[in-house]
């Protein structure tokens, strides 16, 4: 039986930082594949040097705590609270989105 080892690396699109330490890694056969936060903005450059790189493996990092929802906030608000960015995450631990608008988010992103 063959074995694989995967090394994720977390947050693509988070920085110009760490998507260029990202794709540097894989380049150099450390990452086989990454996480893309899709509720961030991005530059169509970094998507071309993301395409370039056939062989890494790109998933989802669903995020509803950082920065701003891909839904309209009256969609979300109980991950927004009516403002134009999800709510920290200790506020929403006191008090606990709506399970529909997180899978709606989800969904979006």
């Amino acid at each position: 039986m063959s074995r694989f080892l995967i090394v994720n690396a977390d947050d693509f699109n988070l920085t110009r930082g760490v998507d260029r330490a990202i794709l540097e890694c894989h380049d150099r056969g450390i990452v086989s594949s990454t996480t893309f936060m899709a509720n961030l903005p991005i530059a169509s450059s970094t998507i071309r040097e993301l395409k370039k790189r056939k062989s890494l493996g790109v998933g989802i990092h669903l995020n509803v705590t950082f920065n701003k929802p891909v839904l309209p906030v009256f969609k979300v608000k109980s991950l927004t609270g009516g403002q134009e960015s999800f709510r920290k995450m200790k506020e929403q631990i006191a008090k606990l989105p709506a399970a529909s608008e997180v899978l709606n988010e989800y969904s979006a992103q």
